[in-house]
């Protein structure tokens, strides 16, 4: 896949992903792809118009890796879009 790259596991499932949290274009291509890396620009737009996450001007136009990562899991049907979230409890709203 990557060259060059240090890998981890993350999350509760224990997903490898390198170690760049965040991404820009080219790489998010080959992460995803692969070998097809040049039909990314078709792939993106379908994927964003489906609700990719956006990238982050914060860090000069970088993808955040992880938030990519569950976005594809949902639309796979591997993970609910709560599921990203912990069970707190019951609300409570009075006094």
């Amino acid at each position: 896949m990557v060259k060059r790259l240090d890998y981890r596991a993350i999350g509760g499932k224990g997903l490898i992903i390198p170690t760049p949290l965040y991404v820009d274009d080219n790489l998010l291509a080959e992460i995803t792809l692969g070998e097809k890396a040049p039909h990314w620009r078709e792939v993106r737009s379908t994927l964003e118009r489906q609700g990719m996450p956006r990238p982050r001007l914060t860090v000069r136009g970088l993808y955040y890796l992880p938030a990519f990562l569950s976005f594809l899991d949902r639309r796979e049907g591997l993970a609910r879009r709560d599921a990203d979230y912990a069970e707190d409890g019951p609300d409570n709203f009075g006094p």
